[in-house]
């Protein structure tokens, strides 16, 4: 599947030869059951999980530049939008979410037209229909007149993975054609955002807008734990996710009134809040509205796992690009990257090599910051040991060839998925951009 001359010219960490060839025995394997899976789909056999298709488009984009042959894949990726078009249509509540949802098929479709400039009729049509539902979900937090809701702010659902993706767009297309509409879309989100950042009053004290209510948390759990309601730091649900498009969007230079002043106030907000464990620097996972105010952020109020999703390690990344977006002192998060490239393995409290709450989201963080700071060469520790903890999970007799691993109370749940975000997918797209020079799919993971 894998053009050979890649094989032998791309070792951009320079992997050991061993593992190099093990990884593209992966990849290699990966792509053969997803062209199988295309097949499937194109012969109009019953097909089980709709949630894998969008990541399928995110692998074909990340592969597009190696595959032996690439118009078998556009063929691929055609068949593939062809049935999801057609699921779109039929469904009039697909969700829009960067997640499983219209902005993920987005995303995936928008790396492969970038690359091989096919599909662009298609994903401004989908643009377009994403507008008319941005609309009515605009009108609908309208209605709720401040009543903040997580699923309304965060990456997974809500806008700020839908305003990653429109960032995207905008990044790539803008200088060959208008992007009004995506671009309009996606200042309305960071406007929101700029809201959320500002302070209400709860109980007679002051807190970001960015805190939930009880009647408003997800689970039933979750109202009885926290009766004055919550702030969520972490990056899936949290207010790290908004962060880090409105930090992105400087990059890129969109910037409207009161962006800075936001950014800059979450960043304060993140350091009155964090707390040293083992030198490392550390923040809550949730912080219910009277910690907040007691400013009480003692250690058995975080999640000891060092995932993407809600760990230490994902909070750093998002602190240090935002930091430097606005000038502010950034070498504290980038010195905290180092120190957990340090730990060994099991400080990092993992079992699954995910990309959600796993060892792909740690190494995608460590890989994309050592590419940014090839100097920082100690990190090349944590990129090691976290590969070494992937490739030993890694079973030829599995479905889809990993386990993930989720944690419950009751225990370790495992199970056999192909998604981006907590299956296969992710972790052969986090293998693939070890040896590459550049990838994209970190976007997706709002590191970048």
């Amino acid at each position: 599947m894998i053009n050979n001359n890649f094989k032998l010219k791309y070792n951009c960490l320079n992997i050991k030869h061993q593992q190099k060839k093990q990884i593209f025995d992966i990849v290699d394997d990966y792509y053969r059951l997803l062209d199988d899976k295309v097949q499937s789909i194109k012969d109009k056999k019953s097909f089980e999980y709709e949630s894998e298709l969008p990541g399928y488009l995110i692998a074909i984009g990340e592969g597009c530049d190696l595959f032996a042959d690439q118009q078998k894949w556009i063929d691929n990726a055609y068949t593939l939008l062809s049935h999801l078009k057609t699921n779109i249509k039929e469904n009039p509540d697909y969700p829009i979410s960067f997640f499983y949802g219209l902005s993920e098929i987005a995303y995936g479709t928008m790396i492969i037209s970038t690359k091989t400039g096919h599909f662009n009729r298609f994903l401004s049509s989908l643009n377009v229909h994403m507008s008319n539902i941005f609309k009515q979900h605009l009108a609908q937090i309208d209605g709720l007149n401040g009543d903040t809701r997580m699923e309304c702010f965060d990456v997974i659902f809500g806008f700020a993975g839908i305003g990653r993706y429109l960032l995207s767009y905008v990044k790539y297309y803008k200088m060959y054609q208008d992007c009004e509409v995506e671009e309009t879309m996606l200042k309305k989100i960071i406007k929101y955002f700029i809201e959320l950042s500002e302070d209400k009053i709860v109980n007679g004290k002051k807190i970001v807008k960015f805190h939930v209510s009880s009647q408003n948390q997800f689970t039933e759990d979750e109202k009885i734990a926290y009766p004055n309601g919550n702030l969520d730091f972490g990056i899936a649900h949290g207010m790290a996710g908004p962060l880090a498009l409105m930090s992105y969007a400087v990059q890129n230079g969109v910037v409207i009134d009161g962006q800075i002043d936001a950014i800059k106030k979450l960043i304060r907000l993140y350091d009155t809040h964090s707390f040293y464990e083992d030198q490392i620097l550390r923040w809550p996972t949730i912080l219910s509205f009277d910690n907040y105010w007691e400013k009480d952020v003692s250690v058995n109020r975080y999640d000891k796992k060092m995932g993407w999703c809600y760990g230490s390690i994902g909070i750093s990344r998002v602190l240090y690009i935002a930091s430097q977006c606005v000038e502010l002192e950034s070498l504290k998060y980038l010195d905290n990257l180092k120190k957990i490239s340090q730990l060994p393995i099991n400080k990092f409290n993992l079992v699954s090599p995910t990309l959600c709450h796993g060892y792909a989201g740690v190494l995608s963080i460590l890989n994309l910051t050592y590419k940014e700071n090839p100097k920082l060469v100690e990190m090349k520790k944590g990129i090691d040991s976290n590969l070494h903890q992937i490739l030993k999970c890694y079973d030829p007799s599995l479905k889809y060839g990993f386990r993930n691993v989720e944690f419950y109370e009751t225990g370790l749940i495992e199970d056999e998925s192909n998604t981006y975000l907590s299956g296969t997918t992710g972790i052969v797209l986090t293998l693939l951009s070890l040896l590459q020079s550049d990838s994209r799919h970190e976007e997706h993971l709002m590191i970048k």
